[in-house]
């Protein structure tokens, strides 16, 4: 066993297919960071210039927990917006706090994508075969795609359960059995038998709705526990 350390930003529960994927192509332990609290952001905060957006001070707390807890590679997607040009100013802040650690950015690249991606894993395992490669990134973005699917679900149902926490137990399971699937047939297959058992829950018929905007932050499950207590249906 190497003493390979990686660690990426939190997710929410996407955290589980990130993990999934990176431990299926490398020889090294994941560990996610932990979750965003009053801490992570203090930490963020206190050592990001002022300017930068809010998900530049939340990343950069989460790097600064998972070091302290042993990490010494990591990991950032990139981003959509000008995040993704954050790679180096992060880099600079954390090593001039004194850590030492390898750092990756998909943002790196000249392309970003499934290449880049490759190349990017290759230098954390260089014996990393690509059909190895491709066949696990399907298997997650397929994952993924299942729980975005059981995600909606639970958002438009959840607030009608008649049995509290139905929903949560359910998804726990689901993820838990997710992260154990070794193939495609096994992940299908626990896909539907969850899928089967959220079907099973028992809601009321009572329906209020407003509209919601999903912007995929990992803040936005927050919100949606809170609205379930109210018996709010979520609706895109």
């Amino acid at each position: 066993m190497n003493n390979k350390i990686i660690s990426f930003p939190h997710l929410s529960n996407y955290d589980v297919p990130i993990k999934y994927l990176i431990e299926k192509l490398t020889d090294a332990k994941v560990i996610p960071s932990p979750s965003i609290t009053k801490k992570t952001i203090e930490l963020g905060s206190k050592y990001s210039p002022d300017y930068v957006c809010m998900p530049f001070k939340y990343t950069l707390g989460n790097y600064i927990e998972s070091l302290d807890n042993g990490a010494n590679i990591l990991i950032q997607a990139g981003g959509g917006c000008r995040f993704g040009y954050y790679f180096e100013l992060q880099k600079k802040i954390l090593e001039d706090l004194g850590y030492k650690f390898e750092f990756y950015s998909l943002s790196d690249n000249d392309v970003n994508g499934i290449g880049s991606m490759y190349n990017m894993l290759r230098k954390i395992n260089p014996n990393l075969k690509k059909i190895k490669y491709l066949y696990y990134l399907a298997l997650t973005f397929l994952m993924i795609n299942y729980m975005d699917k059981i995600d909606m679900y639970i958002r438009k149902n959840i607030g009608f359960e008649i049995k509290k926490c139905s929903f949560e137990r359910i998804k726990k399971g689901m993820l838990n059995s997710f992260y154990k699937s070794n193939n495609i047939f096994t992940l299908i297959k626990n896909y539907y038998k969850y899928k089967r058992k959220f079907k099973d829950i028992r809601t009321s018929i009572f329906t209020w709705s407003i509209s919601w905007y999903n912007y995929r932050n990992y803040r936005n499950d927050d919100v949606i526990w809170i609205l379930k207590e109210l018996k709010i249906e979520l609706k895109y």
